[in-house]
C-alpha cells in the first residue's frame, strides 16, 4: 500500500509540473478577459438553466422542452467553437485522459481485490 501511495505522490507531482497546466492557467486568464468568450459561456449557462427548469417544472410541455434543448445545443456549439475555449478544452483533455485511465485502472484493481476477498 505504501508503494501505491508513493506512486500516487509521484504522479501528482508530475501532473503539477506538466507544461499544459501552466498553459491552461494562461488561457483561463485570457478567457476571463475576453468579452466574447465570457458571453458565450454565460449564454451556455443560461441555456442550461432554462433547459433544466423546463425539465423539472414544465415537464409536460414537450414543445418548449425541445426548443430549450435546441437552444442549449446551439449555445454549446457556439461556445465550443470559440478559439480560446477550444484551446482550453483540448489542453484539459490532454491532462484528464491519462487521469481517467489511471482512475479506471485503480478502480478495476480494487474491484478485483474485492472479489477475491469474498
Amino acid at each position: 500500500m505504501n508503494k501505491l501511495i508513493d506512486y500516487e505522490n509521484t504522479l501528482v507531482d508530475k501532473i503539477k509540473k506538466m507544461p499544459e497546466r501552466k498553459k491552461i492557467k494562461e488561457i483561463e486568464n485570457q478567457i476571463f478577459q475576453n468579452e466574447k468568450s465570457l458571453s458565450l459561456i454565460k449564454n451556455f449557462q443560461n441555456a442550461q438553466e432554462d433547459y433544466s427548469f423546463c425539465l423539472r417544472v414544465l415537464k409536460n410541455d414537450q414543445k418548449l422542452i425541445k426548443e430549450k434543448q435546441d437552444l442549449l445545443y446551439k449555445a454549446k456549439l457556439e461556445m465550443d467553437n470559440d478559439k480560446l475555449i477550444k484551446q482550453y478544452n483540448d489542453l484539459l483533455k490532454t491532462i484528464n485522459e491519462p487521469l481517467y485511465y489511471l482512475e479506471f485502472k485503480l478502480i478495476s484493481l480494487f474491484q478485483k481485490r474485492g472479489h477475491h476477498q469474498c
